[in-house]
């Protein structure tokens, strides 16, 4: 009588190990590669966000009858912030999408809107710096004033010195929303720009260039949210 053999199936412990092995290794290498791609991604979101926003804030300041860009003033508050201003814009209808104060980076949550007349930012869903005039009787940056002031940058960092002539470095900070690896700023000549510090010191050289000019009769003041 004749024994039936039965065919083996499937993978020995050993080929098990290896292939798990190999995994681990694709998983290894692949995985710091997928991170920096998303950080990428990102960042480069961040900067189209932040290049839409300065380019509302300069069809604002056109349409303005002294064309300048939104101030204190128009924000209707003593103590205004760029979250302040934002929520302005958004309830006379010139940001109409909340995605364009949020930057895609640490420590922010994205607006959720619930009314075309309800403000819908707080602190924790602006990303961005917002610079305007720091004293009352020029309210608003003039659009046709210098055009490399840094309109918008990410927030969390330090404050640009805007009180003199010539180039002014920043330091950034890990409260940052890049940290100490980047910034994204929005120039008022309609520039877009992710800026990294050359060594570990997180100092971004000529943040504000050389050329730039400093006005006379009043100075710049940064609003944060």
């Amino acid at each position: 009588m004749k024994k039936i053999r039965r065919s083996k199936s499937g993978f020995t412990l050993v080929e098990l190990m290896v292939v798990i092995t190999i995994i681990g290794i694709l998983a290894a290498v692949g995985t710091p590669a997928m991170m920096i791609a998303l950080d990428r991604a990102k960042k480069n979101a961040d900067t189209q966000n932040i290049r839409q926003l300065g380019m509302v804030l300069t069809a604002v300041a056109s349409d303005s009858g002294d064309e300048r860009f939104p101030s204190l003033t128009d924000a209707g508050v003593a103590a205004a912030t760029s979250t302040d201003v934002f929520n302005t814009l958004y309830l006379t209808r010139a940001i109409r999408s909340v995605d364009l104060v949020f930057a895609p980076g640490r420590g922010k949550t994205k607006a959720v809107a619930t009314s075309p007349t309800t403000p819908p930012f707080a602190a924790n869903n602006v990303g961005y710096c917002y610079t305007t005039t720091d004293v009352a009787a020029t309210p608003g940056v003039p659009l046709g004033d210098d055009d490399y002031v840094p309109l918008l940058y990410n927030s969390g960092n330090s404050t640009p010195v805007l009180t003199s002539n010539g180039a002014k470095d920043l330091t950034l900070q890990d409260t940052g929303i890049w940290g100490k690896s980047a910034i994204n700023v929005y120039y008022k000549n309609n520039t877009a720009r992710i800026m990294s510090p050359k060594g570990s010191n997180g100092v971004v050289k000529d943040f504000v260039p050389a050329s730039f000019i400093a006005p006379t009769g009043y100075g710049y003041s940064e609003l944060a949210p």
